[in-house]
């Protein structure tokens, strides 16, 4: 069940960790980094907590067994304001093929790809009696452990394809941080 979304804009910087299946960093991966990310929606995900009732003979209720909902995580959708192959590969999987000077490309996964640590940062804003923001440091967004696939692209504006994708963040097996955590800091990293 998918509870509470929040919507995050005007990224400053997102980084793409690449992570083993257990939830250590890759030792052979190099985190990729990126200025251009556009959005990102965020919706919780909690497993709900059952109900029980137990009756006596009579049929009256002699207990009331009720579980508390336990979160999961969060499913992330988050949008580019272009096409980066480098950030394609790191979420989704595949291939950043290049030949000759000017032809990149991707190829899709064949199978399905490896975890990652996402980590964003977002313009915090100081709202003053103007109601004028001003920048006041940044939301570093942090998940620990998730899986990503390419979503539907979009043609923004019928201008500039844009990269959509769909994350699934989790705790991490390895540390056991949440699977999605918010930090106020007053610089990029």
């Amino acid at each position: 069940m998918a509870d509470v979304k929040s919507a995050f804009f005007r990224f400053k910087q997102l980084r793409i960790t690449p992570l083993l299946e257990s939830g250590v960093t890759d030792p052979s991966g190099t985190a990729v980094t990126s200025s251009t990310p556009k959005e990102m929606s965020v919706a919780f995900i909690y497993k709900e907590g059952e109900e029980n009732e137990q009756t006596a003979g009579d049929g009256s209720i002699f207990c009331n067994i009720t579980e508390a909902d336990v979160p999961k995580g969060a499913d992330l959708e988050l949008t580019m304001t272009t096409v980066e192959y480098t950030i394609k590969e790191a979420i989704a999987g595949g291939t950043v093929s290049v030949s000759g000077d000017d032809n990149i490309g991707w190829e899709m996964p064949t199978e399905a790809s490896n975890p990652f640590q996402l980590e964003a940062w977002v313009p915090r804003f100081e709202v003053d009696d103007s109601s004028e923001g001003k920048a006041d440091g940044y939301l570093l967004i942090t998940c620990p452990y998730c899986k990503g696939r390419v979503s539907d692209g979009d043609i923004g504006e019928k201008t500039f394809m844009m990269d959509k994708f769909s994350i699934k963040a989790r705790s991490n097996p390895d540390s056991g941080d949440a699977g999605y955590s918010e930090l106020e800091v007053d610089d990029l990293s």
